[in-house]
C-alpha cells in the first residue's frame, strides 16, 4: 500500500509511479490524494467532523486486514477535504500586517539596519 500526496515536493507522483511499477506481484495499490503534500497520514483530513485523517484510516484497515488490499474501504477518500489557502485575518494582520493576505499592502512594522 502506497500513499502518495499530489503536492509532495519531496515525493513526486512520478517518484511514486516508479516506486509502484517497481513492486513485484500483484497485490500493490496506489493511492494519490491531491491536496495532500508528504506524510500523507496527516496531511489528509476529511470533512466528517471527528474523524481520523483518511491516510491513518486506510493504514490501520491495512494492517487490521493483515495487508489484504481487497478488504480496505476506500470511501474517505470521497470525503476529503480540499485544499485551502486561505490565511486568516488575524494571522495575516500578524505576519503580514494587512486583513487580506493576497489583495493587501503588507506594512513594515520593524526596520533593520544592514551594515555594507
Amino acid at each position: 500500500l502506497l500513499l502518495n500526496g499530489e503536492l509532495d515536493p519531496q515525493t513526486t507522483l512520478v517518484s511514486a509511479n516508479a516506486m509502484f511499477n517497481r513492486l513485484q506481484g500483484d497485490q500493490k495499490l496506489l493511492l494519490t490524494f491531491p491536496a495532500a503534500s508528504h506524510v500523507v497520514l496527516d496531511h489528509s483530513p476529511v470533512n466528517t467532523p471527528g474523524q481520523v485523517s483518511c491516510g491513518w484510516t486506510l493504514l490501520t484497515q491495512y494492517v487490521i486486514m493483515d495487508g489484504d488490499l481487497s478488504k480496505l474501504d476506500l470511501c474517505c477518500m470521497d470525503d476529503l477535504a480540499e485544499v485551502s489557502f486561505d490565511i486568516p485575518a488575524a494571522v495575516a494582520r500578524q505576519v503580514l500586517g494587512t486583513d487580506d493576505a493576497f489583495n493587501g499592502q503588507a506594512t513594515a512594522t520593524t526596520t533593520t539596519n544592514v551594515s555594507a
